[in-house]
C-alpha cells in the first residue's frame, strides 16, 4: 500500500476538522467558559420566550477594533460603499475598544418617533426592523435615536439599520457581526425586556434610561468614562437649513395670523409646508407623514400644519368671522407646540422642552408685534428677551464637561461668526423697521433663520464612543 505523504497530514487534518458536525454537547466540552464558570455560545440554544428578546452581548475585553464586525455586516447587508453607510461602529474609550450597532431598544425611539410608520419590533426576535418601502426619508428617526443609530443612504433616500440580522436569527443563525468576529467578542444572547436597560455596562454614551437598549457590555476592568478632550473639542452639526425654515416661517405664520393678517400667514405657511417637503428623500410619499399621528409629534406638527393652513385660507376669506380667526390662531399655538414637543422629546439638554416653547413662543411673538406694527420698544423688548432665551447656554462655557458645556463652547467658538451674523440682522432689523417695515420684518426673519440653524449645529449630546 502507497504511504501518505506527511507533509500533507496537517492539511487533511484540518479538512476533517472543518467538515465535522458537532453536536451541542460536543461543543459545550470543547468551548471555554466565560469568566463566571458558565458555557457561553454565539447565539442561545432556545428562542426568547414570552417578555423576552435577543441582544448583542459585547465583551470589552475581547474586542480589538479589528473591525471585522463591520466588514462582515457591510458585505451581508450589501451597505453602500461611496456613501461611507455603516449599521456596525467600533469606537474607543482610550484603551478600550467599544463595538456598537442598534440596539434594538425596549422603548425604541426611532419606532416612536417615526411619522410614516416605517419601523416594527419583531415579534420573534425582538429586532427593531425598519421597513425600507414605507420610508419618507425624513431622517428623524436619527434625531430621536439617542445612539443616532439610522443612517440616511443618498442613493436610496431613506434611512436604513441593522435589523439583528432577524431573518438569520430565526432560522437559527447568529447575525453577521457575530460571525465575523474572530474573538467572539460579540454574542447573542436572551433578556428579558422589563429590565431592559438595567445591566447596559457603558459608563460613556447617552443615558440608558432613555430608550432601555437591551445590548449588555461587559469588562473585567473598572468603567472607563469618554475622556476629556472629546468635551473641548466639539465639532458643529448639520444645520438642517429646511427644518430651520419650516420652524421659522410656521412661527412667523402663526403670528402673523394672530396679528389679523391672514394672506401673509398663509404664504408663510404654505412656504413652511414646501420646505418640509423639500427635506425628505423620497418627497412623493409625503403623505405618509401623518400615519403616525397616535405617537409621532412629527406626524402631529403636519396635522396641526395642514390644519392651520386650512383654517387661516378660510378666515381669510371670511374676514369678518372671529371664531375662525380664533381657530386659526388656535391651530397655529398647536403647530408650535408639536415643533417644540418634535426635539423635546429627544432627551438633548439643548433641547429642552420648556426652553423650546420659550423660544419658539417668543418667535412668534416678535412676529405678532413687528407685523401689527407694535412701538419699537415693545418688539425690541421681545427681541431681547428672545435673545435672553437663545444666549442663555453660554454661561455653561466654563464647565469642564457635559451636553450644554459643548455647546457653549460651540457657540463661542466655530460658530462665533454666526452668532454675530444673528446680532447684527436683529439689529439692523429692529432699526428698519419704523421705517420701511417690510425690510425689518425681511431682516428679522433672515436673523430667526440664521439662529434656528444655530440651533440645530450647536446640538452636543452624549454620543456613543
Amino acid at each position: 500500500m502507497r504511504r501518505l505523504d506527511p507533509t500533507l497530514l496537517p492539511l487533511l487534518e484540518a479538512e476533517l476538522r472543518n467538515a465535522k458536525q458537532l453536536t451541542a454537547v460536543e461543543r459545550f466540552s470543547q468551548h471555554e467558559h466565560d469568566g463566571q464558570g458558565r458555557y457561553a455560545d454565539l447565539l442561545p440554544a432556545s428562542p426568547p420566550g414570552p417578555g423576552q428578546q435577543f441582544a448583542f452581548l459585547v465583551d470589552l475585553d475581547a474586542c480589538t477594533g479589528c473591525k471585522a464586525c463591520v466588514t462582515g455586516c457591510h458585505s451581508l447587508n450589501g451597505l453602500d460603499t461611496g456613501s461611507g453607510e455603516t449599521w456596525r461602529q467600533v469606537g474607543d474609550l482610550g484603551a478600550q475598544n467599544v463595538t456598537s450597532a442598534c440596539h434594538h431598544c425596549a422603548d425604541p425611539a426611532c419606532l416612536n418617533g417615526c411619522p410614516a410608520e416605517a419601523y416594527e419590533k419583531d415579534a420573534l426576535t425582538g429586532a427593531v426592523v425598519h421597513l425600507d418601502d414605507a420610508c419618507i426619508g425624513c431622517s428623524y428617526c436619527t434625531m430621536t435615536c439617542p445612539y443616532e443609530v439610522p443612517s440616511f443612504s443618498d442613493r436610496l433616500g431613506i434611512v436604513r439599520k441593522c435589523d439583528l440580522c432577524h431573518g438569520r436569527l430565526s432560522a437559527g443563525e447568529a447575525p453577521a457581526c457575530v460571525q465575523a468576529c474572530p474573538t467572539e467578542a460579540i454574542r447573542i444572547q436572551v433578556v428579558d425586556v422589563a429590565t431592559a436597560g438595567a445591566s447596559w455596562g457603558l459608563a460613556a454614551g447617552p443615558d440608558a434610561g432613555l430608550t432601555r437598549p437591551t445590548t449588555t457590555y461587559t469588562s473585567a476592568r473598572s468603567a472607563v468614562d469618554r475622556p476629556a478632550a472629546a468635551d473641548l473639542r466639539p465639532v458643529p452639526a448639520s444645520g438642517h437649513p429646511a427644518l430651520a425654515g419650516l420652524l421659522v416661517l410656521s412661527q412667523w405664520a402663526a403670528g402673523a395670523a394672530a396679528a389679523g393678517r391672514g394672506a401673509l400667514a398663509l404664504a408663510l405657511a404654505a412656504s413652511a409646508a414646501l420646505a418640509s417637503i423639500s427635506h425628505l428623500g423620497r418627497p412623493l410619499l409625503a403623505w405618509r407623514a401623518v400615519l403616525g399621528w397616535r405617537h409621532s409629534w412629527l406626524s402631529r406638527e403636519v396635522v396641526a400644519l395642514g390644519a392651520f393652513l386650512t383654517l387661516t385660507a378660510a378666515a381669510t376669506v371670511q374676514d369678518d368671522s372671529a371664531a375662525m380667526h380664533v381657530a386659526a390662531g388656535a391651530a397655529g399655538a398647536a403647530v408650535l407646540g408639536c415643533s417644540a414637543a418634535i426635539y423635546g422629546v429627544t432627551g438633548r439638554r439643548w433641547w429642552r422642552l420648556p426652553r423650546l416653547l420659550a423660544l419658539f413662543g417668543s418667535t412668534a411673538l416678535v412676529a405678532l408685534l413687528a407685523v401689527a406694527g407694535a412701538p419699537l420698544v415693545v418688539v425690541a423688548t421681545a427681541a431681547l428677551g428672545k435673545l435672553a432665551v437663545e444666549g442663555g447656554v453660554v454661561r455653561h462655557r466654563t464647565a469642564a464637561r457635559g451636553e450644554l458645556s459643548r455647546t457653549a463652547r460651540l457657540l463661542v467658538g466655530p460658530l462665533a461668526s454666526q452668532v454675530g451674523r444673528r446680532l447684527a440682522l436683529l439689529v439692523v432689523g429692529l432699526v428698519a423697521l419704523p421705517a420701511v417695515a417690510p425690510v425689518g420684518i425681511a431682516l428679522l426673519v433672515f436673523g430667526d433663520l440664521v439662529e434656528r440653524g444655530l440651533l440645530f449645529r450647536a446640538a452636543s449630546p452624549d454620543r456613543m464612543p
